[in-house]
This record gives C-alpha cells, sequence and structure tokens, in this order.
C-alpha cells in the first residue's frame, strides 16, 4: 500500500514535471501530496531521489495552493441520463452537489458515479503544477531559485563530462583532468559545486581554466544560455 503510494506520487511528480517540461536534472524545492499515506523515511528518500526534490511533505489541507472543481462528463453522463444532463451540470456549476465518501457525486437525488463526472484539480498559484489520480493529489513547487538552477548547471555539466569520458572510451575507475573557458558566471558555478563535479566524474584536481589542445575529448557547450568549453584528458 505504501509503496504503491509512494510510486503513485513519483509518476505524478514527473508527469507535473513534464507539463512545465522541466528535466530531472534540474532540482526543485518541494513536492507535496494530499491523501497520501506514506509514513516510512525510507520511501520519502525514494521519492525525493527519483523526483529530485529538496522535501517531500504529506499534507492534510491543500485549499490554500489548489482549487477543486467538478465538471460533468457529458459523453458518459448523457447516455444514463438523457435530458436531466443539463439540470445535473447547471446544479455542479452552482455548486449544489455534496461529494461522498464512497467517491461518488450527489446531485439533488441523483448521485454520480466516478467516470460519469471529473474532479479537477486546478494551482491557485503559478509557482505550484497540481497532478492528480483519483483522490490522491500531487503538488510539485515548480520555483527555481538561484541556488537550483546552479546546482542544475552543475548536474549539466556532469553529464557532459561523463559523455566525453564515454567517447574517449575510458575506462569506470580512469582519473581525469578537466580544462575550461568561459563567462565568470560559469566559472562561479562550477567552483561553487567543485567537490559535486570532482566525485561524480574522478576529476584529480580543481577544473583548469585554460584551453588547451592535447585533450582526449573537447566540447563548445551551451547550458541556460551560458556558452563555454570544456576538454578532458586522461590524468
Amino acid at each position: 500500500q505504501e509503496m504503491d503510494q509512494a510510486q503513485k506520487i513519483v509518476t505524478l511528480g514527473h508527469a507535473a514535471r513534464d507539463q512545465k517540461q522541466i528535466k530531472v536534472r534540474q532540482p526543485l524545492a518541494k513536492v507535496m501530496a494530499y491523501n497520501a499515506e506514506v509514513e516510512t523515511p525510507e520511501l520519502f528518500e525514494i521519492i525525493k531521489d527519483e523526483l529530485n526534490v529538496k522535501e517531500v511533505e504529506i499534507i492534510g489541507e491543500m485549499d490554500e495552493v489548489v482549487e477543486e472543481k467538478v465538471k460533468l462528463n457529458f459523453k458518459v453522463a448523457g447516455k444514463k441520463y438523457g435530458s436531466e444532463v443539463k439540470k445535473l451540470h447547471q446544479a455542479i456549476i452552482e455548486d449544489k452537489f455534496e461529494l461522498l465518501e464512497n467517491g461518488n457525486l450527489k446531485v439533488g437525488e441523483t448521485e454520480l458515479l466516478l467516470g460519469e463526472f471529473e474532479r479537477v484539480y486546478e494551482s491557485k498559484d503559478d509557482r505550484y503544477v497540481v497532478t492528480a489520480e483519483k483522490n490522491l493529489v500531487v503538488i510539485l513547487d515548480i520555483n527555481i531559485t538561484d541556488d537550483l538552477r546552479n546546482e542544475g548547471f552543475a548536474r549539466e555539466v556532469v553529464r557532459h563530462i561523463q559523455e566525453m569520458r564515454k567517447a574517449a572510451d575510458y575506462k569506470v575507475d580512469d582519473r581525469i583532468e578537466v580544462f575550461f573557458t568561459g563567462p565568470a558566471e560559469v566559472e562561479k558555478v562550477l567552483k561553487k559545486f567543485a567537490d559535486y563535479i570532482k566525485n561524480e566524474t574522478l576529476i584529480i584536481a580543481d577544473i583548469t581554466k585554460e584551453k588547451v589542445i592535447d585533450t582526449d575529448q573537447d566540447n563548445d557547450l551551451k547550458i541556460d544560455d551560458h556558452e563555454f568549453w570544456l576538454g578532458i584528458k586522461k590524468a
């Protein structure tokens, strides 16, 4: 049960990222889940890792950030209720309905089944993207701060270095040197995340700001509108 819920949170979180075309390599601050029954710390860590978020929060209220709406499924309800559909639709527009504990919708004396209507969740704030499956609602905070953006940039640099390692046919444990030329903004990020980049790519020392000609692989790169050059060679 818990594992299923965790997997659904991850799936819905990825769907939210896809909606806004935010790569998984870009870290985000937080994901919130409403109507989720996840308590095990290990599962929280799995959700964090899978969605690349700093925090996972299970919430009991979502009114501050999410507006819930109910819409009639005319195609399905029309076949069953015929001319009554217009009255049902009007009642729903006027909020004259009750959501029952069994998941159905009571409109006057009529009880609509899930499928004859749908629950729609919309964010009240542009910083959140909302996805849902049945009663489980996932709210992803997509506000990318400078720190998060820089961390995402560093992850992209790691990816490019790994691809160059592969192209150079290095062994998994080969140590390397990395060379760089480019703007001060890029240099600043490379210095800030130096330890992370070193550990992920087996660099023996700090990245050298110098354009050398005897590299094993090098590339002109563009990440987040920043253009720069990277080269690698075996240490």
